[in-house]
């Protein structure tokens, strides 16, 4: 009897151990989104002339456009790892994109390079810099709907298919053309795809596999941008939504 009561009241401290540390983590997500908000803010006011209108000239031969975008002058004062800006054209995913050597650091760092769990919008340490062929960028899907959580949409039919990228003084926009759920222990190293041919294998896959499909044909001077985020379904999943850099690309549609 004295050895059924000890074990009850054991299993009654570990319960309560657990559930306090499920409370302190919901009460430490809470507190991080309200922050990371309030940060992310901050930046965009410091960052952006909101006065001014921007004018967009017309795209040059490397797909690039001149912008007055933010000022990365401004965004380097908070973090130097800052390279890009993307936002989406429904508007929800509005935010700075950091790059430094490793790919687990800004998982859990904001933008202004303090610990939160929000973290930032990253890309690849194995890219040069945007104007890759095949670029990496990644995001948590957030409960709170901030950072990457609307791809979600793209696992069926999206409201938006277009992001716009701001670089230091210039400019580019993607559209997006497919998404797929693949296994986060999917290795892809944005390095191994400089070749057009591993490029459209890895579109190919993709397309096999695709959620949403516009129907696009994959052309050799095409850059591809990807957009990664976790998914729920089930254990170790990511959400790929495949953009490809806008010029000329309508002619890639299908009929």
């Amino acid at each position: 009897m004295k050895f059924k009561k000890t074990l009850i009241n054991i299993l009654i401290v570990i319960v309560s151990i657990f559930l306090a540390y499920e409370i302190y983590s919901l009460i430490k997500l809470k507190r991080d989104e309200k922050i990371g908000a309030e940060t992310y803010s901050k930046i965009r006011e410091i960052s952006f002339d909101v006065s001014s209108e921007k004018k967009i000239s017309k795209i040059d031969e490397d797909k690039f456009e001149q912008s007055n975008g933010p000022d990365f002058d401004k965004l380097r004062n908070i973090n130097n790892e800052i390279v890009l800006w993307i936002k989406s054209d429904e508007g929800h995913i509005d935010y700075p994109v950091v790059k430094t050597d490793n790919n687990t650091k800004y998982l859990y760092t904001g933008a202004d390079g303090k610990r939160n769990i929000v973290g930032s919008i990253f890309m690849d340490y194995r890219n040069e810099d945007a104007h890759d062929p095949f670029v990496m960028i990644y995001g948590h899907m957030m409960e709170d709907e901030s950072m990457f959580a609307t791809l979600n949409e793209f696992k069926a039919k999206p409201k938006f298919d277009g992001f716009t990228f701001y670089t230091d003084g210039k400019s580019f926009k993607t559209k997006a053309v497919l998404s797929a759920l693949i296994s986060g222990d999917e290795y892809i190293n944005p390095r191994d795809y400089d070749d057009f041919n591993k490029r459209k294998e890895f579109y190919d896959t993709i397309r096999k596999n695709a959620l949403y499909d516009a129907n696009y044909n994959l052309k050799e001077e095409d850059r591809i941008v990807n957009l990664v985020t976790c998914s729920y379904e089930r254990k170790n999943l990511r959400l790929v939504v495949v953009t490809i850099v806008t010029a000329d690309s309508a002619s890639g549609f299908e009929d």
